[in-house]
């Protein structure tokens, strides 16, 4: 059953808390102690600590959501090959590294970076990329049901819009619409048997970092 057809509670995003407890180093989200549990593939991270990684990287100077790394369209042109071979898979996971420094929760990466792992029979680290991908995935599904504006789901990365509506079963159209008054873009989506028309991101968090 795709995950849209299921009841989701959500929680929308404070941006205000979360600040307070990434920065806090009396909280137990303070940001460094929690990005290097991320870093260290550490498994016990919990849905809450992933929404506090997940959102919490808005507030570091690290966080540049429209900067494009330029390993980024070899990783495409690789993963579009008919048939890529182990070594082809060995590249695209070193250049996933190198975006991943850059852009550390990108859904998409993180997802081609377990796909190069599992044709390259590395299942134990697969299983580690596996793992970030869905935990990430999940924050942000608690985030709202992207049904309307006002329970957008919230994003980080533009990018990680396709990748959830993917994950849902669905296929993006193509088009979309931003929505200025909402900070809010609506990505349409190919015809389905559920009649859903397509689903609303909140990309607050990006467009107030903007192209720093």
């Amino acid at each position: 059953m795709p995950l849209h057809a299921q009841h989701f509670s959500y929680t929308p995003v404070d941006f205000k808390t979360v600040r307070s407890a990434v920065t806090s180093k009396k909280s137990a989200f303070y940001y460094p102690v929690l990005f290097e549990r991320y870093r260290n593939n550490d498994t016990t991270l919990s849905h809450e600590e992933f929404r506090y990684l997940y959102y919490g990287y808005t507030f570091q100077d690290e966080y540049r959501p429209y900067a494009v790394h330029d390993a980024d369209s070899l990783v495409s042109n690789l993963m579009r090959k008919d048939n890529p071979t182990t070594e082809d898979f060995s590249v695209i996971l070193g250049h996933c590294r190198e975006i991943l420094e850059l852009h550390p929760f990108s859904t998409r990466i993180l997802l081609t970076s377990a796909i190069a792992c599992s044709r390259m029979g590395n299942t134990k680290e697969a299983t580690l990329y596996y793992f970030k991908y869905r935990s990430i995935l999940s924050a942000i599904l608690s985030s709202g049901d992207g049904a309307t504006e006002q329970s957008a789901w919230s994003v980080i990365l533009i990018s990680d819009e396709v990748e959830l509506i993917r994950s849902l079963e669905f296929v993006p159209s193509g088009k979309q619409k931003m929505i200025a008054k909402s900070l809010c873009e609506f990505i349409y989506v190919m015809a389905n048997d559920y009649g859903v028309e397509g689903f609303y991101f909140d990309i607050s968090q990006p467009f107030a970092r903007g192209f720093k």
